[in-house]
């Protein structure tokens, strides 16, 4: 750390981005704040529901042919992952991509082999009604901080939700199926593309996404998700 670094850092003590804190790491979140984090582990990698001891995997067997090649979970939706994304994505805190994306950064790096091979990024989109009202996509802000990781392409403009849609964590299995009917689509595409969402509820959304590319042209679809809640 240059002299220049040292007497700015004294005048002005670097905060953790989620309880705001003084830090003296380099990082954008402290260690008790990264210390929260629950990693999800022992999932199913085409549904990301849990696996259930000498079973296996019992939601996989309701769909008949699952749109998702392969899933990526990060961590569950709570404590400081919860903070980051809740600030980012309904108070406008856009700086918590950068926790964000130092959190997921490890994550890529564990499936760096599988990811390696992706032709571009898709971010789940959001529809009109709240884009209008939020301003931005929050998974568009996530891809371009993970982009220099996963050294691909961001396309942004070739999945589309095209109706307001209720959020599937408040409806039963059935209302689930039928909100998201005709909700998404896709302009053609191609290749091994990697759909990215912050949160993942029941998956549905994501299985619908990944039908609506594999419908416009692409040959493999991975999921990477943020938090599972």
């Amino acid at each position: 750390m240059s002299r220049f670094t040292k007497i700015f850092h004294g005048l002005y003590p670097k905060r953790c981005l989620i309880c705001h804190e003084t830090m003296t790491l380099e990082r954008y979140v402290c260690a008790s704040c990264h210390g929260s984090l629950w990693p999800v582990t022992d999932y199913c990698t085409t549904c990301g529901c849990d696996l259930i001891d000498n079973v296996g995997c019992l939601h996989c067997s309701d769909e008949s042919s699952p749109a998702i090649d392969h899933i990526i979970m990060g961590y569950h939706y709570q404590d400081a992952v919860r903070t980051a994304i809740v600030g980012l994505k309904f108070n406008r805190q856009l700086y918590m991509v950068r926790a964000l994306s130092e959190w997921m950064n490890g994550v890529i790096l564990m499936h760096q082999n599988w990811l390696s091979t992706i032709d571009a990024i898709v971010p789940m989109p959001v529809d009109r009604v709240r884009l209008a009202g939020r301003g931005f996509n929050q998974v568009h802000e996530i891809a371009k901080a993970l982009q220099p990781s996963l050294q691909a392409p961001i396309l942004s403009n070739v999945l589309h939700k095209r109706a307001l849609t209720i959020p599937q964590s408040g409806l039963n299995r059935q209302a689930r199926l039928t909100n998201l009917t005709d909700a998404l689509s896709a302009n053609a595409v191609s290749g091994h593309l990697l759909l990215l969402d912050d949160v993942m509820t029941t998956g549905k959304t994501l299985q619908h996404a990944a039908r609506a590319l594999k419908d416009a042209g692409a040959q493999t679809v991975t999921a990477l998700v943020i938090a599972k809640a």
